[in-house]
């Protein structure tokens, strides 16, 4: 097998490990929420107290290139609704995960790890995935996701330091918390892509359109595409199938990989049965070299994630290609199909 299609083959197995990694959770839809309570008024996100968390304490050669987490407790004593989840980046970050986590032990000091690494194991859950200096999520009025008392969260901070002098990396993030008489919805994130990449040297190229449904009944109120340094564009459109109606939904302004916009909908998009998203990226390859799916910001990647209610726990989708989708058909969306158990463990070994 050669290098490229070495790596084809390990880029969907992560992808697929990921979506077997959303098998593992289990959420109750409305958990905790009264739906006979008045929804938000003029005054949302209605902030009535603040919880914080830092990432920092390194520097960055140029050219350089890390990932690294820290694992900590937030201090609520207990459990809250957050309305609005607000990130900072220091320059030269490439995104910062923030996820939910089922850690026992706190890990304060930042130490080197993998992308989506716990993800594989299903012992971590996205919350936002910000690839902005500085950037907020305000949910819609009346929708919240819930945290547990003392909450443990991981932040993932990827950084290339592209600049010709040391940086100092950093990120912060915070967590607005509402009152919980204010909460009729909880939410939670759709997180679809496509790991079949292999970019042919000196071209631009775009993957070809791709379909994935968005559970009927869902609304989905924010969204933002995800590729690395090559890529040009990421388009979204909701439709009723591959070649199906279709509306444009995504970018509604130029699509810049490392500042990628996020598209609020008010009111939000609502999916009935056998609707969902069409999307496909591009991306322009200077290099003399074919790039492949990677973690790496020199490697590329395709993906959307859609902030959406009312939750059905975070949900992750991948379209096939090749092998795989010989044997477990077009798609891979979890937790729901069979597959999804296995292919976690699988990848595990891989890493």
């Amino acid at each position: 097998m050669t290098r490229v299609a070495t790596r084809r083959a390990l880029g969907w197995l992560i992808a697929l490990s990921l979506a077997a990694s959303g098998c593992e959770q289990d959420v109750d839809a409305e958990a905790g929420v009264d739906q006979g309570l008045a929804a938000a008024g003029d005054d949302w996100p209605s902030v009535s107290a603040s919880l914080e968390l830092a990432i920092s304490g390194w520097s960055m050669q140029p050219g350089e290139e890390t990932t690294r987490c820290v694992v900590m407790r937030l201090d609520n004593a207990d459990p809250v609704w957050v309305s609005q989840i607000r990130t900072t980046l220091a320059r030269g970050s490439h995104h910062l995960v923030v996820y939910r986590s089922d850690a026992a032990q706190e890990q304060r000091e930042p130490f080197e790890c993998r992308p989506f690494l716990e993800t594989l194991t299903g012992t971590t859950y996205p919350l936002m995935i910000s690839q902005l200096a500085e950037e907020v999520l305000t949910l819609p009025e009346g929708v919240a996701m819930r945290f547990d008392a003392g909450q443990m969260i991981r932040l993932e901070a990827h950084y290339l330091n592209y600049t010709p002098e040391p940086i100092e990396a950093a990120g912060t993030v915070a967590f607005d918390v509402v009152p919980d008489d204010r909460v009729v919805h909880e939410a939670n994130l759709l997180f679809y892509g496509n790991a079949n990449v292999a970019l042919p040297p000196n071209t631009t190229h775009s993957s070809d359109w791709a379909f994935l449904e968005v559970p009927e009944g869902k609304k989905v109120f924010a969204m933002t595409g995800h590729t690395h340094q090559f890529g040009t564009n990421v388009e979204v459109e909701h439709a009723t199938g591959l070649d199906g109606d279709r509306d444009v939904i995504y970018p509604d302004s130029d699509y810049v990989w490392d500042e990628p916009p996020v598209t609020r909908y008010d009111p939000p998009l609502s999916f009935e049965a056998g609707e969902g998203l069409r999307y496909r990226c591009t991306w322009h390859n200077p290099t003399d070299d074919t790039i492949g799916f990677g973690e790496s910001a020199n490697s590329e990647m395709c993906f959307v994630w859609a902030y959406y209610y009312p939750s059905d726990g975070y949900r992750i989708c991948v379209n096939t290609a090749g092998t795989v989708r010989d044997i477990i058909g077009p798609k891979l969306c979890c937790p729901g199909d069979a597959a999804c158990d296995a292919f976690g463990e699988i990848v595990t070994q891989f890493l």
